[in-house]
């Protein structure tokens, strides 16, 4: 969890006095409409490897990140996109100040007749967003995180989609290499994932089933990490992929690949399960769309991608 106590602000290289994501959210609703200067590591949002886990506020657990909004008239964006170009291949990270003005996100709404707390950004995760009018003091620096190095240093472990849903914990934060069908759930439009559905059973977490699929993410989109890893796919993995997905027809076909990646659940297992007030029965905090999936793989790279007719797939 996230502490309560504030770090000491810094000063940039041009000047400007920041606050930390960790002071932010030491108090999330006192900075509520404030113009703030947030530096930080950016991966679609804003986090600080000083200070990670999930945080405790209104009676359930969010991200502990700022969810960030880059607008057309952000000053400064284009930086990033070249930043984050010259990672390829790396264990490094970019910095940056980001300047604009912060919200305060959790609302209460009224879902399926209950009414609940939502935040911002992916799946109402976020108790913080800001709108960035602009970005500045843009560094590409060596990753604090032990564990992304450790990541791409390991050899892979070849396993089964079915091995990894019958004891996700023992596979979390590991290199693995897994032989699969690639399944959309049913919908193109969601996250394509490795199919276990040949598995004999379900991941049953405080009565709640998760379907056995292994989403596929590219690290560094991926808003909803448990782990900070800093190596990208690989751009000519990633754009075969994206060709098969744009080809394939569903119907009468599928995709078969074998991919490379690190392998993460929520740990506990447990923790696939959020409880409050709104969800007394539970809520699923998982992967993918809806955060309804069990596991994720951050892909490193894919092989021996094909497209296959389903009269006859491979398990």
């Amino acid at each position: 969890m996230v502490g309560a106590t504030a770090l000491t602000a810094q000063t940039p290289k041009s000047g400007v006095e920041i606050i930390s994501v960790c002071q932010l959210l030491s108090d999330p609703a006192a900075v509520d409409g404030k113009q703030v200067n947030i530096r930080g590591v950016y991966r679609l949002v804003i986090s600080d490897p000083t200070c990670s886990g999930r945080i405790k506020h209104k009676d359930q657990e969010w991200s502990g990140s700022v969810w960030l909004e880059i607008l057309k008239s952000t000053k400064g964006s284009d930086a990033l996109d070249r930043a984050r170009a010259s990672l390829s291949g790396t264990s490094n990270v970019v910095w940056a100040t980001f300047s604009g003005r912060v919200e305060y996100c959790p609302k209460q709404v009224k879902m399926g007749g209950k009414v609940q707390w939502l935040g911002c950004g992916h799946v109402g995760d976020y108790i913080l967003q800001i709108f960035a009018d602009a970005v500045t003091d843009v560094e590409v620096k060596p990753s604090d995180n032990p564990g992304s190095k450790e990541a791409l240093e390991q050899s892979p472990t070849q396993v089964s989609v079915c091995d990894l849903l019958r004891d996700p914990s023992e596979w979390n934060d590991r290199i693995v290499q897994v032989s699969a069908d690639v399944d959309f759930d049913g919908l193109p439009e969601r996250s394509p994932s490795l199919s276990g559905r040949k598995c004999s059973t379900n991941i049953m977490v405080s009565g709640l089933s998760f379907p056995n699929l292994i989403v596929l993410t590219d690290p560094q989109l991926g808003v909803l990490r448990v782990h900070n890893v800093d190596f990208e796919f690989d751009e000519t993995a990633k754009s075969q992929f994206r060709r098969l997905l744009e080809i394939v027809r569903p119907k009468s076909e599928h995709i078969r690949v074998t991919v490379i990646g690190l392998f993460e659940t929520r740990s506990p297992v447990g923790d696939l399960v959020r409880f409050n007030n709104v969800h007394p029965q539970g809520q699923r905090l998982g992967f993918g769309v809806g955060g309804v999936y069990p596991a994720q793989i951050l892909l490193r790279t894919m092989t021996g991608m094909r497209i296959e007719n389903n009269q006859s797939p491979q398990q």
